[in-house]
This record gives C-alpha cells, sequence and structure tokens, in this order.
C-alpha cells in the first residue's frame, strides 16, 4: 500500500508528533539509484489506536544519521555499529518515531490533492518506561557471519 494509499483508507493524518512504533514488515531491496536500502512497514501507535506508515532506510552517506537513529531507537545500536543489519531482524522490534504530515499529490498531475498523510521524519531515542526490548521470537543478534546481512 502506497503512502498516499494509507492516508485516503484512514481519511487523515494524525498530528505530527512522537509516537511509539512496532516494525510488522522490512524488506531489503535497493533504491532508485542502487544504493541498498530497507523498507519498513511501521505500525505507529496512539492511543488504542493504530495506523500503518512506510519508512525507508537507506545505505548511503548522507542518510547515515536516519538509520544510526533508527537502530538506537529500537536498542540495536550495537547492529548498526557492527556493520551488517539484517531486515529479517527487525520484526516486532519497537521504538520511538516523530511523524510529520504531508500532503499527497496527484500522481498524474503532481498537483496537490488536499489529502494528507503522515510520514517518518526521524526516529527517537528511548526514554525511560518505554518498551523497547526486542521481541522474544525474533531477537537482535550479534551474529554477524549471517549471509543475509547487508553491510555498509
Amino acid at each position: 500500500m502506497t503512502d498516499e494509499e494509507i492516508a485516503a483508507s484512514s481519511n487523515s493524518a494524525w498530528e505530527d508528533g512522537i509516537y511509539p512504533f512496532t516494525v510488522v514488515g522490512a524488506t531489503e531491496g535497493q533504491s532508485k539509484k542502487g544504493n541498498d536500502m530497507i523498507t519498513l512497514e511501521l505500525d505507529i501507535h496512539k492511543g488504542g489506536q493504530t495506523r500503518e506508515v512506510k519508512a525507508w532506510l537507506v545505505f548511503m552517506e548522507s542518510m547515515q544519521w536516519q538509520v544510526k537513529a533508527f537502530y538506537e531507537s529500537i536498542n540495536g545500536l550495537h547492529v548498526y555499529e557492527s556493520g551488517m543489519v539484517d531486515a529479517n531482524k527487525l520484526i516486532g522490534k519497537k521504538g520511538l518515531c516523530e511523524l510529520n504530515s504531508e500532503e499527497s499529490k496527484d500522481r498524474e498531475t503532481g498537483k496537490l490533492t488536499g489529502k494528507f498523510y503522515n510520514r517518518v521524519k526521524t526516529y527517537e531515542k528511548p526514554v525511560a518506561g518505554q518498551d523497547t526490548t526486542p521481541a522474544k521470537a525474533n531477537p537482535i543478534s550479534d551474529d554477524l557471519d549471517d549471509a543475509d546481512s547487508i553491510p555498509f
């Protein structure tokens, strides 16, 4: 589902702010410019509500700040610092992200539609009391010999 489709299905964007998230999907791939990346599907939580938002971790020098912030948020900085990451091990991880809202554009005309959707602006370090423990079924591992890991 695209960001625009998610926005249309939920009718309006949530207000800008810091929200807890859970990673429900993570797929390794390449960006349009050929950089390694991970596409994340995040469930964002607010009160008893959940909203799905897609986000991207792009492994290029100018975007390392965001990759590092993501790993700090899920309490996995040691994995980031190792230089090896694995999308499959991100499922179930919890952290905090800052959402902002953007107005969607019509794909054919490029004109603004008047409908808003949420995007992840950045990730936040865990705060006292915020549950960021790895999911027991899929813990972040220090095993750096995994052939499916992405070096950067």
